[in-house]
């Protein structure tokens, strides 16, 4: 049986450190379903050329959903985080 997960992407903004809670402003929030079982570091970079048609992928960050803006986005690196 095939798990999905709904991911929300945040692309194509910035991130604003100036206040005290962190915001992200003029982007795009979009969800998106992956298989569990292919989600890798390598298919998050394709997600973001092939979904979102960006020329390439130079960050990727994560955060759980019991955390917020403040103190939770880890930088993906590898298949690891």
């Amino acid at each position: 049986m095939t798990t999905y997960l709904e991911l929300i992407v945040h692309h194509g903004g910035k991130m604003d450190y100036s206040e005290e809670v962190p915001r992200y402003l003029n982007g795009k929030i979009e969800e998106v379903d992956m298989d569990l079982d292919y989600i890798s570091y390598f298919q998050l970079q394709q997600l973001g050329v092939v979904h979102f048609e960006y020329a390439r992928v130079e960050r990727l960050w994560y955060m759980a959903p019991s955390h917020n803006l403040g103190n939770g986005l880890v930088e993906i690196r590898s298949d690891t985080e």
